[in-house]
């Protein structure tokens, strides 16, 4: 991010705050304890991460304000997409953490401001862990860079005055983010099975992943009609339906699986689905081609509803609007 510093404030007309993303692997190592569970190892044991690095450069002024309000809405983002809210938290210390490959957080003095580190952690089956990490670095980034360059790194602020930057860097691990996502909305759903005459229990996998964090939010599926059935419709016909359907949701901004081509019975798409999260499953019939109505199957519930296929995108799309103002 700091490379990209001088050519995205040119970007701004010298302009504070701006804020720069990137993306990338970095190495990190830590010493791996005797005592630790192996599910901790195999995550956190690796000498190559992911990371999501956020940095935000901003006038020294109200710095502290700024870090405050930057840890609070990160954490309101982690909250907001879990099934167990209660299981994200802050700490000021770090349990276990699988090495640190950001810039510079040592916490002695520097000539503005100490760097100050906060950790957002979830809470995993073997304990806390850190899944973002938010700091405070002040002007170490810069000082140097600008001590020491040909290039003046300062930017202004809105009363105009020039001042070198404070960053705010929020830094997120990817393997651990999908594991304590992974973790959280896992599911075993017990179902009465009547294939047997003695009562028994079947389980089933699901991931009741947040909507916005589901890899598709909608699947589309074709159930076609027996071989031994009298019936006139076609599955060219149905496919016909399924792919006008998943252009209707794409032009509603809904992201969507066409699994018409992928040939299986109703019941693998509907277990796969469940364990690939994916919140809604519309099922195309042959009496869709006649009368317009198509299923719409709830993955949390596995509750199956009718509507007719006018509505469908509108019903949908109101409920995944609904899902996200509920947890904002």
């Amino acid at each position: 991010c700091v490379s990209k510093y001088l050519q995205v404030l040119k970007m701004t007309n010298g302009r504070l705050p701006i804020s720069i993303v990137s993306t990338g692997s970095c190495l990190s190592w830590r010493e791996v304890q005797a005592d630790e569970p192996e599910e901790k190892v195999l995550l956190f044991g690796c000498s190559n991460v992911s990371r999501v690095l956020l940095q935000n450069y901003i006038p020294p002024t109200g710095v502290s304000a700024v870090f405050d309000y930057w840890l609070q809405l990160r954490l309101s983002w982690w909250k907001k997409f879990s099934r167990h809210p209660a299981n994200f938290s802050v700490t000021s210390s770090s349990s276990g953490e699988s090495g640190d490959c950001l810039a510079s957080t040592d916490a002695s003095k520097s000539n503005s401001q100490s760097p100050y580190k906060m950790y957002i952690t979830y809470d995993f089956p073997w304990g806390p862990e850190p899944v973002e990490e938010v700091t405070n670095l002040g002007d170490k980034l810069l000082a140097k860079l600008h001590k020491d360059g040909d290039q003046s790194y300062k930017g202004k602020t809105a009363g105009n005055k020039s001042c070198l930057p404070h960053c705010i860097e929020c830094s997120s691990n990817i393997e651990a983010a999908t594991a304590a996502w992974l973790i959280d909305s896992f599911h075993e759903r017990r179902s009465f099975s009547e294939a047997r005459k003695q009562e028994s229990l079947r389980t089933s996998s699901v991931l009741q992943l947040h909507p916005h964090i589901a890899p598709y939010q909608v699947a589309i599926v074709m159930s076609l009609p027996a071989a031994s059935s009298a019936s006139p419709v076609s599955s060219l016909e149905m496919r016909h339906i399924c792919d006008q359907l998943e252009k209707d949701f794409q032009e509603a901004g809904i992201s969507v699986f066409n699994m018409s081509l992928h040939g299986s019975t109703v019941e693998a798409h509907l277990k796969r689905n469940d364990q690939l999260g994916i919140p809604y499953t519309v099922i195309v019939t042959d009496i869709t081609v006649v009368d317009g109505v198509v299923k719409t199957r709830h993955r949390d519930t596995g509750i199956q509803s009718e509507s007719h296929i006018s509505s469908t995108v509108d019903n949908l799309s109101r409920n995944l609007r609904a899902k996200l103002e509920v947890t904002e």
